[in-house]
């Protein structure tokens, strides 16, 4: 480690030395690795061991570098659930999840957390296509906290995306109690074939009105002004019922008129169904025409265990068109299992936000065109940076610079905007303006430096006849980045 530093900057390697007792300066670095790492190593012999739940294994990769150090090895668990689902012919992640554990501090007669969210989805492939952090305060004045000590929370959200085999990568992080949960779920988006589309199937406890003004608005596992009420680990009570909701869509070819949706639930233990109801396929649509709702089906007749609930769509002939399957649990005793839900509320798409998000996930999958005209669209609803920002960089991909200049430089001028003045410098550079690029590369350099940066006002001092300037600046870049070929081949040319 010493090393790595020390290629980096000698005065950050050499003050990484006084954190091994009796090392405070780079005499005999040369026996660091021996000395030095069986101290590090003795004293984590004298530490307590603990076991680790297999979910805080598999996703540590995943959680590694956004939990503070500390408290790295406070992993709460947590079920979630995610699935797709369309508005407006767009489809959206939804996601809930509900910790196992909150941990709250008690000020002012108020019970207070400080949660942050970090979501993350990639490709398949591993490409990644978003990433975003949020800030989320939950304040409890004391009847609630005493209402629902008993229950758990649910966070839960939704997101835009392309279509496409995805992963969802989601960390959930208490700041206030240093604890913090995280999952990860492979999802598919798109790809049913010709005939009809179908979502996920959502198995439902009961469902309660949007509040009155909100039916529009967009939120976690709510459709036409319903909010479905379930848990994440599928649990349900002896005495209730089980309703079933999927959204269907016509594809190429139409729903048979005499179509009808066949709900089935199977006992773990038994082939034949214990219980099932079969609607019309029309008398199934819930009100707004998104959805279907098959059920209720009490489940007081049943025994407790683990169950498979399977919905179809029946062509007249009984040919099932499609087949969704889910599995719930009926509980043996009576317990509270439906959580307490935050849940931030969204505009009806398409809003500004959700038209950024799909561009920036275009982008990243080098879909410049397709970047570009949704970020022309998210500007024409209301004027966002963001958005400004995602038709900047698209029309740059786009190699057409004087349009992607005329769409930043609104946020440089307006709040000197950092990043509008990175894609400045690369529209002045594209049109040949070096000069002007450097203007802005200089500003820029005023504050902070960056490699991109560095590296492109190296080349425009060497482009302008000024390689002197030039060769700080890549000497600095090198120190920070040593793996930088280009770099390097142009600093030893300059040298020469």
């Amino acid at each position: 480690a010493y090393q790595f530093l020390r290629e980096v900057s000698s005065e950050l390697a050499s003050a990484s030395l006084s954190y091994i007792p009796g090392r405070g300066s780079e005499r005999l670095a040369a026996d660091l690795s021996s000395l030095g790492s069986e101290t590090i190593i003795n004293a984590a012999r004298g530490l307590a061991e603990k076991k680790f739940s297999d979910a805080y294994a598999r996703t540590f990769a995943d959680y590694k570098d956004f939990v503070e150090t500390e408290y790295a090895d406070r992993f709460v668990g947590s079920d979630a659930v995610v699935k797709v689902f369309d508005h407006g012919g767009q489809a959206f992640l939804h996601w809930s999840v509900e910790p196992d554990r909150i941990s709250f501090v008690e000020s002012g007669g108020l019970f207070l957390a400080a949660y942050e969210i970090v979501l993350r989805v990639e490709t398949k492939a591993g490409i990644p296509l978003l990433e975003r952090t949020e800030e989320v305060p939950v304040r409890l004045t004391a009847e609630q906290y005493k209402t629902h000590e008993r229950r758990r929370l649910a966070f839960q959200d939704v997101i835009p995306v392309v279509p496409g085999d995805l992963r969802l990568f989601l960390l959930l992080k208490n700041k206030t109690g240093r604890d913090f949960t995280a999952f990860n779920v492979a999802v598919t988006v798109g790809g049913d074939g010709g005939g009809p589309r179908a979502s996920n199937l959502l198995l439902f406890h009961g469902r309660e009105s949007s509040p009155a003004g909100s039916p529009d608005l967009l939120r976690a596992f709510s459709f036409d002004g319903r909010q479905y009420v379930f848990n994440a680990k599928n649990e349900f009570l002896p005495r209730e019922n089980l309703g079933a909701f999927v959204q269907v869509a016509p594809g190429e070819a139409a729903i048979p008129e005499k179509a009808s949706f066949r709900l089935e639930l199977f006992s773990a233990d038994a082939p034949a169904p214990a219980a099932s109801r079969t609607v019309p396929w029309k008398e199934a649509a819930a009100a707004g025409g998104t959805g279907f709702e098959v059920g209720p089906i009490p489940l007081s007749g049943l025994k407790p265990g683990y169950y498979r609930a399977e919905l179809s769509l029946d062509s007249a002939e009984g040919r099932p068109l499609i087949v969704r399957k889910e599995n719930f649990i009926i509980l043996a005793s009576p317990y509270l299992s439906l959580p307490w839900v935050f849940a931030r509320r969204h505009p009806a798409f398409p809003s500004p936000e959700h038209l950024t998000l799909l561009g920036s996930q275009a982008f990243m999958l080098r879909d410049y065109a397709a970047a570009r005209d949704l970020a022309r669209n998210a500007l024409e609803l209301r004027e966002e940076p963001a958005a400004r920002l995602l038709l900047g960089r698209a029309l740059y991909a786009l190699k057409d610079y004087r349009d992607s200049l005329a769409a930043v430089r609104p946020l440089w001028e307006g709040s000197r905007n950092r990043e509008a003045a990175k894609i400045m410098a690369l529209d002045l550079a594209g049109v040949g303006d070096w000069a002007g690029a450097l203007t802005v590369l200089e500003d820029l350099m005023k504050e902070s430096t960056e490699i991109g940066v560095l590296n492109l006002a190296a080349e425009g001092y060497v482009r302008t006849g000024r390689p002197e300037m030039a060769r700080p600046l890549l000497e600095k870049s090198l120190s920070l980045v040593p793996d930088q070929p280009e770099v390097r081949n142009l600093l030893e040319k300059i040298k020469r």
